[in-house]
């Protein structure tokens, strides 16, 4: 399959949400991906389409190196405040 870009809805240490578009996913699907955070390397990995509401597909991580999990981490550590 082609690579597609998409916009996170959200990003947590366990997966992300992700708007999408005219992407028609299937709950169970495994998907590879590629995530930019800002500051730090992508993120690569494979995840799951746990849920599906309206344009957002939930994506919970399955295959994600430790390093890749970290960078996720110290970008959320990075949002909280203060």
């Amino acid at each position: 399959d082609d690579p597609f870009d998409l916009v996170t809805s959200d990003v947590s240490l366990g997966g992300l949400g992700v708007h999408v578009g005219t992407w028609r996913p299937s709950e169970d699907d495994l998907v590879r991906f590629s995530v930019e955070l800002p500051g730090a390397q992508d993120v690569d990995g494979t995840a799951r389409v746990v849920r599906l509401h309206g344009d957002v597909a939930g994506l919970e991580f399955q295959v994600i190196a430790p390093v890749d999990r970290a960078r996720v981490a110290s970008f959320l550590m990075a949002l909280r405040p203060g």
